[in-house]
């Protein structure tokens, strides 16, 4: 029992990690000939940087996509889980690409628009895109530069996840666009004895810039015994970079934005069990919360400022504030002789209702968003061990 047990945990394991086999097609101008730079330019540029990503195996293909039914391509060019096709208009001096991505059924996972003058912020953006969909995340650009210093009677290659990025002799810089939130490993390695001289992992935030200094080689006991050290250093920098995003989406109500709460929802399952459920604790409102909100409620709106539902307070203001307005702007025989009168009281008196019971439904709707996204039903994490993402599953 405990060895299917465990042979089910590693195929569900071993589903979830691997990365899937995709083709982006050359892009194609809609409205009449194909400009090259648009079309093959920017494949171009955005096979520099895929070629690279740990999260998907993307190729490119030349196949002609133009006028051809999407269910035709798992035929056309077969062997592939996903396909990328994308058509461009040119108006205006500027381009405008639609961009879809479909399984090797024909259908339709996923569909974007990018626009822009310049074919360079096309490429990023379409990258972006691509890689946030196949991340499980919004992700964007950051950057990583390798400062070389060793033997210049030597040659070394130096390869960025497996790939090679580039062959180098003596002192030699290089800089490199990578992929944010997704690791990345640098390898220098000597192509004369076959040794590698440097070896490191990072994980950059948005918009960040680290600076690899490879020095003259150390023995293999040294490097190996810090390379743990950097790993737990970059693991905890990623966790607090993930930790200090969710406090501000959270502080600045952002969890309301499906878009934003299903990001956050993916980045907090990095984080342990316990800092999650510290920060629920941390964000979450109380019982003693909601009774005093509906306590200061009795002045209608006030509870709800304090508790921050502005959605509380623009209800306490239309009923019964604007209902009471209403009535009091009647005159007596507007009131006595018509059922205006007491339908608006009545009115008046559901929105008091409301607004003392308010608190209490805004609360509980608020801690179970908050406690859905920080992932504390599932008890799910994962954690990062820099050679590559891994689930761990907690029964």
């Amino acid at each position: 029992m405990r060895v299917m047990l465990f042979a089910i945990v590693m195929f569900l394991v071993c589903s979830i990690s691997s990365a899937k086999d995709v083709v982006i097609f050359e892009f194609y101008n809609k409205e009449g000939k194909n400009i090259p730079s648009a079309s093959v330019g920017v494949l171009k540029s955005i096979m520099q940087f895929a070629k690279y990503y740990p999260g998907a195996n993307i190729k490119e293909s030349s196949f002609d996509v133009k006028g051809r039914d999407v269910k035709e391509l798992s035929k056309a060019v077969s062997g592939y889980d996903n396909y990328i096709v994308g058509y461009y208009t040119f108006k205006n001096n500027v381009y405008t690409y639609e961009v879809s991505i479909y399984d090797d059924q024909g259908s339709s996972l996923t569909s974007f628009s990018v626009r822009s003058e310049d074919l360079f912020d096309i490429a990023d953006g379409i990258m972006q895109k691509v890689f946030s969909f196949y991340s499980g995340k919004a992700v964007g650009f950051a950057r990583i530069a390798v400062n070389i210093n060793l033997d210049v009677q030597s040659t070394y290659t130096v390869f960025l996840n497996d790939q090679v990025l580039s062959a180098v002799q003596g002192n030699t810089n290089i800089s490199v666009k990578v992929v944010s939130k997704t690791p990345y490993s640098v390898i220098v390695r000597n192509d004369v004895t076959k040794e590698i001289v440097f070896n490191k992992s990072v994980i950059l935030t948005d918009n960040e810039e680290t600076i690899l200094n490879v020095v003259k080689e150390e023995p293999k006991e040294k490097q190996t015994s810090l390379q743990p050290t950097t790993q737990v250093q970059d693991e905890e920098k990623m966790k607090s970079s993930v930790l200090m995003a969710i406090r501000t989406s959270i502080e600045r109500k952002d969890i309301f934005d499906d878009e934003v709460f299903n990001v956050m929802k993916g980045d907090a399952k990095i984080l342990d069990y316990q800092t999650r459920k510290n920060t629920y604790y941390r964000y979450s409102i109380s019982i003693f919360g909601m009774i005093g909100a509906s306590v200061l409620n009795i002045i209608p709106g006030l509870g709800s400022l304090v508790i921050e539902d502005m959605g509380g307070v623009a209800i306490s203001i239309l009923s019964p504030y604007a209902t009471l307005a209403i009535l009091s702007a009647l005159d007596n025989r507007a009131r006595e002789e018509t059922i205006l009168g007491p339908l608006l009281g009545l009115f008046v008196i559901a929105g008091y209702t409301y607004n003392i019971a308010r608190p209490f439904i805004y609360a509980t709707w608020w801690n179970g968003r908050l406690e859905e996204m920080l992932n504390l039903k599932e008890n799910v994490s994962l954690s990062l061990d820099f050679q590559r993402v891994s689930l761990n599953i907690r029964f």
